[in-house]
């Protein structure tokens, strides 16, 4: 019995040094690319951002973290969901635009006495759920307290493209919106992968109407094996006309290859313009 107790002790010892070297790669690797590193607040959850911020200057690229390692297999929950290759934190530290934002998913690189709230249903069941999509909101509203003039572009990879999207749909300062391999519909994506729904969960797809207006690009990796092509023509269609709206097909895989595509495609494929009022920011 002492034995396992030993064991057990080892373990636990090991996953919490674990979520707190998650926490301070994160802060280092922001740190050491000149970023502010910051845990904000919210509601329910303390939430990981980065950021690189001129107050004057209002267009700002908010990059929303993935779902991260949410599972390990079909049938295994990760125990934590923390991102194993930093992609979507590393997308935005190379980003050149002069205000850039990342923030991370509750749950995600953060050690378990900072989230007491933070289980497993919020990285698999719950992972869309209101009190998730509400957070990444009050973590937005905390920076505009130090920065209250800015406006938003939303990138969003994989699970955050949905969050962008549902907080594209309820926010007056969203100025664009951009998925990267997007699960735009998490009932359609489940069923492809024959999995359980999800109905605790908001459906980006639900609102995609109210995006009709919004400037929007989709990038969709035609190697992706995660999210298949045709959620993203489902969310365009559902909109009904999406005349500011662009599917952009890249040869990618759902993990692999982002990084270039942003790298010579940040700016481009509008049909309208975000940026037409301030062009000056992003010089």
């Amino acid at each position: 019995m002492n034995g396992y107790f030993k064991a057990f002790i080892v373990i636990i010892i090991v996953v919490l040094y674990g979520c707190s070297s998650h926490l301070q790669r994160a802060e280092k690797k922001a740190k050491s690319t000149g970023f502010h590193f910051e845990l904000l607040a919210t509601n329910d959850f303390q939430l990981v951002s980065v950021y690189r911020v001129s107050p004057e200057i209002k267009f700002t690229q908010v990059y929303i973290e993935g779902d991260g390692l949410a599972w390990l297999d079909r049938y295994r929950l990760s125990a934590n969901p923390t991102p194993r290759d930093d992609m979507v934190l590393e997308l935005a530290l190379s980003d050149p635009t002069p205000n850039v934002i990342y923030i991370a998913r509750p749950c995600q690189y953060t050690p378990a006495e900072l989230n007491p709230l933070c289980t497993a249903k919020y990285w698999s069941s719950h992972r869309f759920s209101p009190e998730v999509v509400s957070s990444i909101s009050q973590a937005l509203d905390l920076l505009k307290i130090k920065f209250p003039n800015l406006q938003f572009h939303l990138i969003g990879y994989s699970g955050g493209g949905a969050v962008a999207a549902l907080l594209a749909a309820s926010r007056s300062d969203i100025l664009a919106l951009t998925t990267l391999a997007g699960n735009l519909d998490h009932n359609a994506v489940n069923t492809h992968h024959q999995v359980d729904q999800m109905p605790e969960s908001l459906n980006a797809i639900d609102i995609a109407k109210k995006l009709k207006k919004l400037p929007q690009r989709h990038f969709i990796g035609i190697n992706d094996e995660v999210v298949p092509k045709f959620i993203a023509k489902r969310f365009l269609a559902r909109m009904g006309d999406p005349a500011c709206s662009v599917l952009v097909p890249v040869n990618v895989t759902h993990h692999q290859g982002w990084s270039e595509v942003l790298r010579q495609q940040l700016h481009n494929h509008w049909r309208c313009s975000p940026f037409s009022h301030d062009l000056g920011d992003l010089s």
